[in-house]
């Protein structure tokens, strides 16, 4: 492999489409390249790729890269039906290629439906983080979340079981990966969720949010959700009321220059951790790293960050 780059990137990569819409092989060349252009930090989760993505991150890493942070998850479950669905999405690459909303439209609606509850006993947590340590092929890792969780998911016996996971030192740190009102019901005197995963852009702005103290905030969909929360009344009163520079405006018209000032935002306005990128393409990942990494965009990142804070005020 080649040696890795003078700076770390401050993006994390989500695994969430390794195995499924990413092939094997192709799979492994992302995670690798991710490492070449200094991501450290991978996002998983039982559920991720039908199944198939700690797997794969297994592979690729497994106990060899010290350097790498692994996060994963419980709560969700690995599905039972992965071959199938893997097969099904492979035959209808050319449509995702082709017509992304299309793609997007037929695999919202294919999806199984989630489990109303996740599994949170703590014989089931020990038997989902016991097999995703073995798939990752190592013996810790630096977080493991709690994955969809709501306030009643809580329980002693949850509490009791995440305690002694650290202890062992199996996870460095336990946490959630929830939306951010469960995350803002569950925290209030939990201490020992000291990782907390989040949307952009509320979660990275919201004043009801009090990220925990000494802990690691990552936030993820920062593309994803950016063109609604950009479409908000909230957001175009604060972009009126701070009478911005025309050059913000530009930036956000174009769909390209857009992406890049979103990505370059989002770390100015993350400090606490990681935030999250996924994709299936190569050219992709190398220009998330250089727009992430890209000063040069540092004033209209700035100023967009601000009318976010207006917005969120607003909210």
């Amino acid at each position: 492999m080649n040696a890795g780059p003078q700076a770390i990137s401050p993006l994390g990569f989500g695994c969430s489409e390794l195995g499924s819409t990413v092939s094997y092989r192709s799979s492994c060349r992302l995670l690798e390249q991710a490492y070449v252009l200094g991501i450290r930090h991978f996002d998983l989760a039982p559920v991720y790729g039908d199944g198939l993505a700690e797997g794969i991150v297994g592979d690729v890493f497994g106990a060899a890269r010290a350097d790498v942070i692994l996060v994963t998850k419980v709560g969700i479950g690995r599905p039972a039906t992965r071959a199938g669905r893997r097969l099904l999405r492979r035959m209808f690459l050319p449509v995702k290629r082709a017509l992304p909303g299309v793609w997007r439209t037929a695999a919202s609606a294919a999806a199984p439906a989630p489990a109303a509850r996740g599994q949170f006993e703590p014989s089931a947590v020990r038997a989902s983080f016991s097999e995703s340590l073995r798939l990752l092929r190592v013996d810790r890792v630096h977080g493991l979340l709690l994955h969809e969780a709501v306030i009643d998911d809580i329980g002693e016996g949850l509490i009791a079981e995440l305690t002694g996971i650290c202890r062992a030192g199996s996870a460095q740190r336990v946490g959630l990966a929830t939306s951010l009102e469960a995350t803002q019901a569950i925290l209030p005197g939990r201490s020992i969720f000291s990782w907390v995963q989040v949307p952009h852009y509320w979660g990275a702005f919201s004043r009801s949010f009090v990220p925990p103290g000494p802990g690691v905030r990552a936030t993820h969909r920062v593309l994803r959700n950016a063109d609604s929360i950009l479409a908000t009344t909230e957001f175009r009163a604060a972009i009126d009321r701070l009478d911005v520079a025309s050059g913000l405006r530009v930036l956000l018209s174009d769909s390209r220059s857009r992406s890049r000032l979103l990505l370059r935002a989002a770390v100015l306005q993350n400090r606490d951790g990681p935030v999250l990128a996924s994709t299936s393409r190569l050219e992709h990942l190398s220009g998330f790293v250089a727009a992430a990494a890209d000063q040069t965009l540092d004033g209209p990142a700035n100023a967009l960050n601000a009318c976010l804070q207006v917005a969120a005020a607003i909210r």
